[in-house]
Order: C-alpha cells, then structure tokens, then sequence
C-alpha cells in the first residue's frame, strides 16, 4: 500500500540509522529521530515565512543535516520541493538560466532557500539556509500538519533535457514510497545493515531519490558527501567507505573513472565493505567502469559488486536493475548491423567493428500497485571506437519526433547511407500520402428545347 513519505520517517525514527554530513566541515552527525526533531522545528519556522499546504519550495544548496531536516519539513506543512542545480558546465550557463525560467514561470514557488546564490525573482520570498535553521532552533515544534495524502506532490522533478526543453515531472509520496520498496527488492537491501555513501547532488533524481530519501525511509546510515567536495579531494569517496565501511554508493562513469586512478597510486584502503557500486550512466563506459574494479583489487574491492542499472526521471527513478551479486555482464554487439537496422545482432568474436554493452537486467515498473517487466539494453562505448551510443532497446523503438526531425537531417545530408538506417514508421508514412482523388459525376445542363420553355 502507498504511503506518505512522512509517516514512513515517522516509522523508521526509533532506527538506528545515522546521517553523517562530510561534506560541511563541523556540522554534527545526527541520529534518524534528531533529524526528524529537527524537521518538527523547520516545519514551525517554514511556515511563519508563509509556506503553505500545497506551496512548492525552491531549494538551491549544498547538501546538509540542516537541508535534508527543511525538505522533511516542507513535507509535514504538506509543500513540494524543487531543487536547483548550484553549478553548470563551461559553456551551459544559458542553459541554467533557462532552468530557473521554467521553474518561475511554472511552479511559482512561495520561497526559495538558498545559501549565497539567489537568482533574481526566482520566488515571491527567499532565505538563507542558516538563518533558516537558526529561526528553526527557537521555533516551536507543535505545528499543524497537513494532510499526509499519498497523491500529494513531494518532489517536483526537473527532466534532463538531453532531447528537448526540460520539463517539470511531479512525483507524489505514494510514487516515491512504492519506488523505494522496489528498489529495495530489486537490490536485496539488508534492512538496518545497509550504509550509504554518497556525493551525488541532490537535483538529480538519483541523488536526491536513490541515495537521500531512500536511506532515510528505509532507516538506514547515510554518509552525505556533496560535489564540490568531490571535485575539490578525489580521495575523499574512497576515504569514506574505507572509514564508514560503505556498503553502497552510486556514481556515473566520470566518477569511477577518477576514483580508479585514485586507488591506482593511494596507499591500501580497506573496501571489502563495498557490496554494490550503482553506475546509472547512459551510454555506460565498460572500461572505465572495469578499471575502477581492476585497480580496487588490491584494496579489497570484488568485481561482483559492479551494478549497472538504466533509469529516468519520467520513470520517477529505476527502470532496469540486474541481479545483485552478479557483477558487470558485457556482451558485443555488430555495429553495421546495428547502424542499418538498429537489430542488437550478436558479433563475432574478434570482430573489431562491435559495440560492447552492459546489459541491465531483471526490469520493473515501480508504480505502486502496478509492476511488470520490460525489456531494455544499454549500449556502451565501443573498445574500438571512441563514439558513444544511446540507450538501445532490443529491437529498436520508434523514434521520437526530435530524433527522427535529426535522422531526416542527415539522410539528407549523407544520402547513401543515413537514408537507408532511417526508416519511418507506416502509419506516419500513411498520413503524408496524398487522398486519391474521387472523380465527380457531371453536373446536368438543360437542352435547348427545355431552356426555351416557359
């Protein structure tokens, strides 16, 4: 049965669950019941600053006790939370622009929490993060509580935007709630054995789903890193499972591909605790994610906890997860056959032409009440070729219009060869066929002997 998110953490209070921030220097660990104490108090001071039942709250910070304790918080006055990235790659900064555009045109917030960086008119309020714990400190706990309604939005996920304009996804407490038992299932968590390690950021659905609110309603140990932290001290990831004895973390191929060198020239770490290793990338580097395991060997890290799995946010997280345990499976792939038909076809061995793949096995749906399998395949970079392929069903879908609008593109421009790999499906090529033409009966015109009568 759906649940609310709140009274999910409300459950898990009496865990033993922790929550480690490493990523703010001098910030106290907190049990599950503490951060939850202090939700209470943010919840109080969240809404003398006028948020209200079904308000959203524009969230654009680092993460921290004091972040996780005002999301929770915004969950008991019954709001939805969006978050914002902080940061952008060189040359993407129009494109954050145009995020924050979205989401004011949009979503309207009713408050912004910020922690230095306030875009102009983002909300109709703004607060800094610390002024908001600190107004949380003295508040009173004894609020009133929304209706905790499973089909209420919790989390106003912004999509990628990889193939098109990005969109505004909302995922209510019951979604989320039966996602995470999902994923639970699927990834045969050990209840109260389990300890998170984590510096995703917390726009990104896996970030903010797979490694916050799931740990924390599952009632499990969370080690909060953030990505600045990362990109400033490497090291530091494997220093966190060597000393918190992490037995789950997630990164996408750039992060195991940096930690690989890391553990290639640092002194001998003990991750022998490290049970799976999510990688979500799409396509998914099986080179560089075999070197993370290859140069992890000597610290104690074993292959089978290598976990490729294939996700989006328009599925509210997971999509394809593989039997935990079973380590990374590559198979090869004949790459013309692929690029003519788009048939996932078998290669032969030592053919240099092939694409290597990562399968992600054992798919559900993690709708609540509703799950089924599906079939999917993540096509990889080719050891042979720096190209990188998309994400490939077996067989290939239909395409969608941009993509589609694109392959008309370059058949146009390559037509001996784009032509023939882009076939248009038959009901679209119905509809630009022209109607045949219905020959009309001719009009009757008067005789003469008619026409001189009266």
């Amino acid at each position: 049965m759906a649940r609310h998110l709140v009274e999910r953490l409300d459950d898990v209070a009496s865990h033993s669950g922790r929550v480690v921030p490493v990523c703010t220097p001098g910030e106290p660990s907190t049990t599950l019941a503490g951060l939850l104490e202090q939700s209470r108090r943010h919840a109080s001071a969240l809404s003398q600053l006028g948020v209200r039942d079904r308000d959203t709250v524009a969230f654009l910070v680092e993460p921290s006790v004091s972040t996780l304790a005002a999301i929770v918080g915004c969950g008991r006055l019954g709001a939805s939370v969006v978050v914002l990235p902080k940061m952008a790659r060189a040359g993407a900064a129009a494109g954050l622009q145009r995020r924050f555009g979205i989401v004011r045109e949009t979503l309207r917030p009713s408050l912004l929490v910020h922690d230095g960086l306030e875009p102009d008119a983002l909300a109709r309020a703004a607060v800094h993060v610390d002024a908001l714990a600190g107004a949380a400190a003295h508040s009173d706990p004894e609020v009133a509580i929304a209706e905790r309604d499973p089909e209420h939005v919790a989390v106003v996920q912004l999509t990628s935007g990889t193939t098109g304009e990005p969109r505004c996804l909302a995922l209510t407490h019951g979604q989320i709630s039966g996602h995470v038992d999902a994923i639970a299932e699927a990834a045969a968590f050990r209840t109260g054995r389990e300890c998170f390690v984590s510096w995703l950021p917390l726009y990104h659905d896996m970030g903010l789903i797979g490694t916050t609110i799931l740990p924390l309603v599952l009632g499990m140990d969370l080690i909060l890193g953030s990505p600045v932290q990362f990109l400033l001290d490497p090291p530091s990831w494997m220093g966190w499972i060597d000393r918190y004895h992490g037995t789950v973390t997630v990164a996408p191929d750039s992060g195991y591909a940096v930690a690989a060198r890391v553990l290639a020239s640092c002194d001998t770490l003990d991750l022998s605790s490290l049970r799976l290793a999510f990688n979500g990338s799409e396509p998914i580097a099986v080179d560089a994610f075999a070197g993370f395991f290859t140069n992890g060997a000597r610290h104690g890290l074993h292959p089978s906890a290598a976990f490729c799995v294939y996700g989006m946010a328009e599925a509210t997280l997971a999509v394809t997860f593989p039997r935990a345990g079973g380590g990374m499976q590559v198979d090869a792939f004949d790459r013309p056959t692929m690029e003519r038909s788009g048939y996932a076809k078998p290669a032969e061995a030592g053919v240099p032409t092939s694409v290597t793949a990562a399968p992600c096995r054992r798919p559900r749906d993690a709708t609540p009440h509703r799950h089924r399998r599906v079939s999917r395949r993540v096509v990889a970079r080719s050891t042979a070729s720096s190209r990188a392929r998309r994400a490939w069903p077996h067989p290939m879908p239909r395409r969608s219009a941009p993509r589609a609008a694109r392959a008309r593109s370059r058949a146009r421009a390559r037509p001996s060869a784009r032509r023939r790999a882009y076939r248009a499906p038959s009901w679209r090529s119905a509809a630009r066929r022209p109607l045949p033409r219905v020959p009309r009966a001719p009009r009757p015109r008067p005789t003469p002997a008619a026409a001189n009568n009266p």
